[in-house]
């Protein structure tokens, strides 16, 4: 008896669990507030992530960090399948990548700011010339024409333009007056509005943005996912942004 027991205890260990037996399905993302923050510790895309996991036993989804100037490479040699809340002129289309696209997930703006001072009115984002300003390595600005090199901010002869890689370290650079202009996106800035990092009396808004964008999710042709279903599930869980 002690025999069969052991041999049926050994088969049942043999069985896969439910968890192994979901697809993988694989999630990239980088910093980009307020969708990944911390390295993809906290933000929308991990939320999604939870709810999605949580409310299904098909897929597993798993969050994979790349970066801003990472991600296409990533995306084409498979480290991950989709990547949430993208916009078609941020490389894509110009990177000549086969991907899929979601409908439309969220409509931003990127928004130019600088601190309030005496005498200082919009007039001061009409001309940068002279002006520290410090965006974003990797992201995509009209100021540079979409272009993501540093370099052309030499062609275009605008002085004075730097990189950093944390959204939070530019603000700082700007609320210490290290810096005159920054960039960021619409969502943050209201968030920021919200958890009073800032309050609207520091700081003065450009009444125009430097380009508005559409965000999507983007796919790999040959994601374990249908984008159909993908949808169903990100409408089902939509989050408030």
């Amino acid at each position: 008896m002690n025999y069969f027991i052991t041999i049926l205890l050994s088969l049942l260990f043999l069985l896969p669990n439910s968890s192994d037996a979901k697809i993988l399905v694989k999630v990239g993302g980088y910093e980009f507030y307020p969708f990944v923050e911390y390295e993809g510790k906290s933000g929308h895309t991990i939320e999604i992530i939870k709810k999605f996991n949580q409310s299904q036993d098909k897929y597993k989804f798993q969050f994979v960090l790349t970066s801003a100037k990472r991600r296409y490479r990533d995306f084409t040699t498979g480290k991950f399948d989709v990547i949430l809340f993208e916009d078609e002129s941020w490389g894509w289309s110009q990177e000549k990548i086969n991907y899929n696209t979601s409908s439309v997930l969220a409509k931003g703006q990127e928004v130019i700011i600088a601190l309030k001072a005496n005498n200082r009115d919009q007039s001061f984002f009409s001309n940068f010339k002279d002006k520290k300003i410090k965006l974003i390595l990797g992201y995509h600005y009209k100021l540079l024409n979409m272009q993501t090199d540093h370099k052309i901010s030499e062609n275009k002869k605008i002085e004075g333009i730097s990189f950093g890689t944390s959204l939070k370290e530019n603000l700082n650079e700007l609320l210490e007056g290290k810096i005159d202009i920054t960039f960021l996106n619409s969502f943050e800035l209201d968030e920021l509005f919200k958890d009073k990092y800032f309050s609207k009396d520091q700081i003065l808004i450009n009444k125009e943005e430097d380009h508005t964008y559409t965000l999507r999710a983007i796919m790999t042709p040959n994601s374990p996912i249908h984008m159909s279903e993908f949808e169903q599930l990100f409408n089902k869980h939509k989050i408030n942004i």
